[in-house]
């Protein structure tokens, strides 16, 4: 009986522990030990004790069962884990808490903390947990409920991690007050709390929010009853089932999933990501869905207030209509941040603009009202002059609700498809300007084609019509056979311009590929400077010569005319002491010019004299005493004679090398052309210098040369400072003032200012101690040991100096560093290696391992310099040549590309961490097979790639090509490849980086606010990880499904594709017949496929391009190589990695079958295709111009028939214009239009003078250089051609000094321009008075702050003119004075200038003072007379009740214009 029941007893303690673990329920008679798991029923999920990642510590949590990658959904004792060293179990106790135990079962390390009361009445036998196939683990009473809906004392669900299940709620209870909320884990190692965690806002519309601490990374938007409105995806959902509650118990969003074979999972990363993932059991692994932050414009606020996020832009960011950037010089640095402000204020007339497609702004300080309709809510907006903007709550006014902000709004994003509509306010100026550019959506369909089809016929009829007219025209005036014989844009030689030339010449022309290879597509490295119309760039010619290749600038202003001249003129000039032109190259737009090319200095001893002869005269001389001192001042006197004002007193150059190299009488030098002279500080000016001016008012260029040193500073290598320049001339000019230097000022001079001692070198002498830094002679770069993020190890890196956060940009010793117990040293070991050295050891643990040989006595003369680029260089005295440099082995900053001569590979590989700079996981590398691009890998798995490039910009990046910040260089030859950039302005640090995230990244720093603001990074969406929708799929992330196949071919899995994942790519639809009727389909706007399998040929176009790929039936697809249609590049196999673009990309043709082509061609609406719409658009525009043409003609000819004949033509008037009371002739030259526009450049705004009542002046410039105002009378102005006559005969009539002359007039059509000053007399009399008038009104406009044409105020019969007499009359004159001004101003002074300015306006030309009168009462104390009532009184015109302008307008009692004039 005893062996029995101890069999009993065994097989009890067997079923109670090891066979209930296999169950899906923990009871209190069950222990659950490490090793053990309890599985859901339907075996969806798992509970047990699981390590995370390579962390040996043990946690109890839930995890996916039949998922084949243990991925943890919950995790119990998150904060507190078991030490490997325990064992650990699971037990209820009696409260019943689910309690975890180490090994000794006495402290438990986590408990669930259940608050509920046990009675008496209370069975323990009734409480269990139990595991359910959604995930939760809950506390079941079998007591309470029943069978089909038990009670939950206690779920995991109320509790989540990191991740949110389907059925899972996220948000807030506000009846229990628990926060339902994911928080991240701080390392896949680690899953305790991390830095990332989500929030609900309820200070408006509740809003999820991603954070960190108080930091607010991203938010969901309102919901809008559909989805939320920051995730437009969400409505294209049909997987997954939303639910959103927003009620006085909770607000909670959930989901679930209508397959629930699927297995669906959002959860928060540890770097801040929340991530939605699909388990493929085809694929063995969890594919992404969805992300956010998922581009730049999901980061919160990344515009700042009242800016607008668009990631399809170049810019990403710009200001809502009607405001602009806070601050323009961030805003151009590419920190948004600060955002936008109003340009003007809202008042009387402001109203609403209507945005399509947006993620409204953040409802923190907003209103929301369920029951108002979209109509009441602008009225409810437009009575609070707080309100900023409404918008629906429902989604674009489709149902009762209203959603109003007050204050800035904030983080807004535009959508290709999506979001909502928003009504942002505005003021009149910008709501009209709206209402000018919008433009009607027109009537239906059917009506645009019925029009079209009409306008068309009409059209096309017109247009021959009008053609053969104007053929006709024109071939009378002999345009017809100027047009069939044009002047080509440029040839030589021109010889109407130089009839005194007897000598012809010849001038090759180049094409301009030969430029681009002779200056690597005019690479910055081989720019030598920069001009007005230009740059000029080192390049070498096929032939080998050297030469400077000057290209005209598009924008430079510099036309033909002028090309031709310089060409003309340089050409003809020949001197040893001129280069010479050797070439030019016209093509379309380009302008070059080829010179001999003259290396850097060879003009130093002519422009500067012994200033060169003296600085190698100390390189040769040690101690001072040794100076040949009446040598020195041979050279000084003789530099002095080539530096004499007069260019005849200047030696030749055979007489001055005569001088220095022979005894002779050298002449007594003259004064020098360029004295610099001391200016005397002004008492009344802040500047705490000395400034220095020319006697000559010529301008001084500030050479700054790389010389050698002078004896003190042997072994140092500087650049001539400005310091140098200035004692030169300091030197000149004693010797000009008699006072003879010596040569110790010389030496004084080259040794203390020029020889100063520098931190930036590392030589034999000098070590670099831990704790000592060696700094660029610019200060921008410093090198020296540091210790990364919380590492305690030493490394020699190098890192911007300027910028207060340390950045490191190269590590030496990366894989090999100092311990922290040690003290490190750098020095240049006996072979000339730089060397890290650990204490006093005496191996080294880093070298530079140069491989060069080098005697004792040369490594003697081996320095190591920091340069302001930030390349550290090894190089040897006396000699240019750079040995080494860190250059070429980057970490993970600077350039990447290979070096086929020297064998080197520039790639940039990531620290591990960023507290370990060791070799990380990531490299960015060169692909050099096909068309060369750049790749990130992490081992041999491609993450992202460039695209090749396409002549401007990588293909795959096409915001690089509109950033005037930096400039991009891409050299690919036979020596090397590579890619490297630069910025535009020294001032600000860039820099390019490898992240230990496998992110590539460029940033700029921003000295203002003390940060990195990040410009670009990559991967940056979806589709830029390589092959995300693999072989001939294409990628588009503005789309739900962001895969789809290109043309011709069908998903190869329909299941992985219906569950986005696109990895597996597509598949033709038709096996392909070679040649029988195959073709070509264009993609446009994308990314290019991977070129590995693909064929360059750079001698081919387009054209050709295709037709090699139509010949060959294993070529897949082709494209142009450059964005110019230069190149070609065929594939050959899959299409693999392509992406669209809505801006930038190229176009790629793709090979399709016959039967994809004919559905194409029927697809493409036959007639109605792009090609024909544009070429429909084009006839109906032509059209539309020459109906209005004829239309216009023929009215004008019938209209001119019943007229008097002195009124049919303003050129028969003018012609016989003559004076009737001294029957003098005139003669006033008619210009035609054509001069005019060209004179004006076509009218431009930026030529502007002012406006006046009958029309504007602009400011011109007629063929021979004369300057001229020109007024164009407005077509509306209701000034006829009497008028016109009358005034063009009066002003040719009058001449004085104080008026300016008519110099012509033009006509042609409605086109009425006079040549004069826009200040002419008022009522048609002019005298020497007329400018007094205008000079009172701009004094009023100054005071008063308001424009006289368009003053308002209360009393609407009012002007600005009427008003300040008003004023002054009512003894009231400072209440006209702008309010913007306070009460800070001299009140005595502004009443005299007020009452001087109504003296200048007075009725009476004879009662206006003269200017020198003005000027005179302005400027001193004197007695100034009382003025009478102002001679020109302007009235507001009111708008009558029938007519429908909204504008209001002026209109003069005299009936004459007026000029207003606006200052510059």
């Amino acid at each position: 009986m005893a062996l029995l029941l101890a069999l009993l007893i065994v097989c009890h303690t067997l079923f109670t522990t090891h066979l209930c673990s296999a169950t899906d329920t923990i009871t209190h008679n069950t222990t659950l030990r490490d090793g053990d798991t309890i599985v859901s029923n339907g075996g969806t999920f798992a509970l047990g004790f699981f390590s995370p990642g390579n962390s040996r510590k043990r946690y109890i949590g839930i995890w996916y069962n039949k998922v084949s990658e243990q991925t943890v959904v919950w995790v119990a004792n998150r904060a507190n884990p078991i030490n490997s060293s325990s064992s650990g179990l699971l037990r209820i106790d009696s409260r019943p808490n689910l309690v975890i135990f180490d090994g000794n079962q006495t402290n438990p390390v986590w408990s669930n903390n259940v608050s509920i009361p046990i009675t008496e009445k209370t069975n323990p036998s009734s409480l269990f947990y139990k595991l359910l196939d959604s995930g939760n683990l809950v506390l079941v009473d079998e007591n309470r409920g029943n069978r089909g809906s038990p009670v939950f004392l206690w779920q995991s669900f109320d509790y989540p991690t990191h991740t949110m299940l389907p059925g899972m709620k996220i948000g807030v209870n506000l009846k229990s007050g628990l926060n339902w909320t994911l928080t991240s884990w701080k390392s896949p190692d680690d899953p305790s709390i991390g830095d990332y965690s989500t929030w609900v806002d309820r200070s408006g519309p509740p809003e999820f929010f991603l954070r960190s601490g108080s930091r607010l990374i991203w938010r969901t938007g309102v919901w809008n009853l559909e989805g939320w409105s920051g995730i437009p995806r969400m409505l294209q959902e049909d997987v997954l089932n939303y639910s959103f509650v927003n009620s006085p118990d909770e607000i909670s969003f959930s989901y679930i999933i209508y397959n629930t074979s699927i297995f669906s999972r959002f959860y928060l990363d540890d770097l801040g990501t929340i991530q939605r993932s699909v388990w493929l059991d085809s694929g063995r692994r969890w594919n992404r869905f969805w992300e956010a932050p998922g581009d730049r414009c999901d980061n919160f606020g990344g515009c700042g207030a009242f800016g607008m996020c668009n990631p399809n832009n170049a810019w990403i960011c710009s200001c809502f209509p009607g405001f602009e950037p806070k601050s323009p010089k961030d805003w151009n640095n590419l920190d948004r941040s600060q955002g936008c402000v109003r340009k003007r204020v809202c008042d009387n007339g402001d109203g609403f603009l209507r945005l399509l497609k947006i993620k409204i702004p953040d409802a923190s300080n907003a209103r929301v009202n369920m029951s108002m309709s979209i109509k009441d809510c602008e009225g409810e907006c437009r009575k609070n002059c707080s309100c900023t903007g409404y918008a629906s709550v429902g989604g674009n006014g489709d149902v009762s609700s209203c959603l109003m902000w007050f204050g800035d709004l904030v983080d807004i994003r535009e959508y290709l498809d999506g979001g909502q509509e928003f009504f942002l306010r505005v003021d009149a100026v910008e709501l009209a300007n709206a209402a000018t550019t919008s433009q009607s959506k027109g009537s239906s369909s059917r009506k645009k084609l019925v029009l079209i089809g009409v306008l068309v016929v009409v059209g096309s009829l017109i247009f021959v019509a009008a053609f053969y007219y104007f053929f006709r025209r024109v071939k009378r005036r002999g345009y017809v056979q100027r047009k069939r014989h044009p002047k080509p844009p440029f040839s030589l030689p021109i010889s109407e311009n130089y009839e005194e030339a007897s000598a012809s010449f010849e001038l090759p022309s180049l094409d301009l590929d030969t430029m681009i290879v002779a200056t690597e597509n005019f690479s910055p490295a081989n720019k030598l400077g920069t001009g007005g119309f230009g740059s000029v760039y080192k390049g070498k010619l096929p032939d080998g010569r050297q030469v400077a290749v000057k290209r005209l600038s598009k924008n430079s202003g510099q036309g033909v005319t002028e090309f031709k001249n310089e060409v003309m003129v340089i050409a003809k000039l020949q001197h040893r002491n001129l280069v010479q032109i050797i070439g030019c190259c016209v093509t379309n737009e380009e302008k070059i010019l080829i010179y001999e090319y003259m290396p850097n200095k060879s003009l130093d001893f002519l422009l500067f004299g012994m200033l060169i002869i003296i600085s190698h005269l100390l390189l040769f001389t040690i101690p001072v005493s040794s100076f040949p001192k009446e040598e020195v001042m041979k050279f000084i006197q003789v530099g002095i004679l080539c530096v004499q004002e007069n260019a005849k007193d200047r030696p030749t150059m055979s007489s001055v090398i005569f001088m220095l190299d022979n005894e002779t009488t050298i002449p007594i030098p003259k004064q020098p052309a360029f004295v610099l002279i001391s200016k005397p500080n002004s008492p009344s000016t802040s500047t705490t210098g000395t400034g220095s001016h020319s006697i000559s008012e010529m301008s001084t260029t500030i050479i700054e040369g790389r010389v050698k040193a002078g004896p003190s500073c042997i072994h140092e290598s500087l650049e001539v400072s400005r310091t140098m320049l200035f004692a030169a001339l300091m030197l000149i000019g004693k010797y000009v003032a008699t006072e003879k230097p010596t040569v110790p000022d010389f030496v004084y001079f080259f040794n203390n200012k020029l020889c100063s001692a520098t931190n930036d070198t590392i030589t034999q002498n000098k070590f670099l101690r831990d704790g000592d830094t060696l700094v660029s002679h610019g200060g921008i770069y410093a090198l020296g040991f540091f210790s990364p993020g919380n590492s305690q190890k030493r490394y020699v890196g190098i890192w911007f100096n300027k910028v207060s956060e340390q950045t490191v940009v190269w590590v030496a010793n990366r894989n090999n560093p100092v311990n922290e117990s040690s003290s490190g040293v750098v020095k240049i070991d006996g072979r000339g290696n730089l060397a890290i050295f650990n204490g006093n050891a005496s191996n080294s643990v880093w070298s530079t391992n140069i491989s060069i040989k080098v005697t004792k006595k040369a490594s003697s003369a081996l320095s190591y310099k920091l340069l302001d680029s930030g390349n550290l260089v090894l190089v040897q005295e006396n000699k240019s040549d750079v040995l080494w440099q860190s250059f070429d082995y980057p970490t993970d900053t600077l350039k990447f590309g290979f070096n086929w001569k020297l064998g080197l590979n520039w790639s940039l590989t990531s620290w591990k961490s960023r507290d370990d700079p060791s070799n990380g996981d990531f490299v960015l590398i060169f692909n050099t097979r096909g068309a060369p691009d750049g790749l990130i890998r992490n081992g041999s798995r491609v993450i992202w790639r460039t695209g090749p490039w396409n002549g401007r910009t990588w293909n795959g990046i096409p915001r690089m090509s509109t950033n005037f910040l930096f400039h991009y260089s891409f050299i690919n030859n036979s020596n090397e490849i590579y890619f490297s950039y630069g910025s535009n302005n020294n001032s600000v640090f860039d820099r390019l980086q490898v992240d230990d995230l496998g992110f590539f990244r460029r940033s700029s720093w921003l000295e203002d606010s003390h940060r990195w603001n990040e410009f670009y990074s990559a991967p940056g969406d979806a589709c830029d990880h390589y092959g995300k929708c693999g072989a001939f799929g294409s990628c588009n992330a503005n789309n739900a499904q962001i895969c789809s196949c290109v043309p011709g071919y069908e998903p190869k899995s329909q299941k992985d594709w219906y569950l986005k994942d696109g990895s597996q790519g597509c598949v033709r639809k038709r096996e392909l017949s070679c040649g029988k009727g195959d073709g070509f389909l264009k993609l446009e706007k994308v990314k290019l496929p991977d070129t590995s399998n693909a064929g360059v040929d750079m001698s081919l176009g387009i054209k050709d391009c295709e037709t090699e790929c139509r010949n060959n039936c294993s070529c897949t697809g082709y494209s142009s190589a450059y964005v110019d249609g230069s190149g070609c590049i065929g594939w050959f196999g899959d299409l693999t990695d392509v992406k669209q673009f809505t801006v930038g990309g190229q176009d790629l043709f793709v090979r399709v079958d016959a039967i994809e082509l004919g559905n194409s061609t029927r697809h493409s609406k036959g007639f109605f295709s792009k090609k024909n719409l544009v070429l429909l658009c084009v006839l109906i525009v032509v059209g539309l111009l020459a109906l209005i043409f004829a239309f216009y003609y023929l009215f004008g000819r019938a209209k001119t028939r019943g007229l008097p004949r002195e009124e049919r033509s303003l050129h028969e008037l003018l012609s016989n214009l003559s004076n009737e009371e001294t029957n003098a002739k005139f003669d006033l030259p008619i210009f035609d239009l054509d001069a005019m526009m060209l004179a004006t450049d076509n009218f431009s705004l930026a030529n502007k003078l002012g406006s006046g009542g009958f029309g504007s002046v602009y400011k011109g410039k007629l063929s021979d250089g004369r300057e001229i105002a020109v007024k164009r009378l407005s077509k509306n102005s209701g000034q006829g051609i009497i008028e016109f006559k009358n005034e063009v005969v009066l002003i040719a009539k009058l001449q004085h000094r104080n008026l300016v002359q008519i110099l012509g007039c033009c006509i042609d059509k409605e086109e009425k321009i006079g040549y004069m000053s826009p200040e002419y007399a008022m009522d048609g009399l002019f005298s020497i008075k007329s400018d007094v008038f205008s000079f009172g009104v701009l004094l009023l406009e100054i005071i008063s702050g308001k424009k006289n044409s368009g003053f308002y105020c209360e009393d609407h019969s009012m002007n600005l003119i009427k008003h300040a007499w008003e004023l002054w009359r009512d003894g009231r004159p400072l209440e006209l004075v702008d309010r913007a001004m306070g009460t800070s101003f001299p009140e005595q002074d502004v009443v005299k200038f007020i009452q001087v300015g109504i003296l200048c306006i007075q009725e009476n030309a004879n009662d206006r003072p003269t200017m020198s009168s003005v000027i005179f009462m302005l400027s001193n104390e004197t007695t100034i007379p009382t003025p009478e009532q102002p001679a020109f009184i302007l009235t507001r015109r009111y708008r009558h009740p029938n007519s429908s302008t909204t504008g209001t307008s002026s209109c003069s009692v005299n009936e004459m214009s007026t000029s207003i004039m606006e200052g510059r």
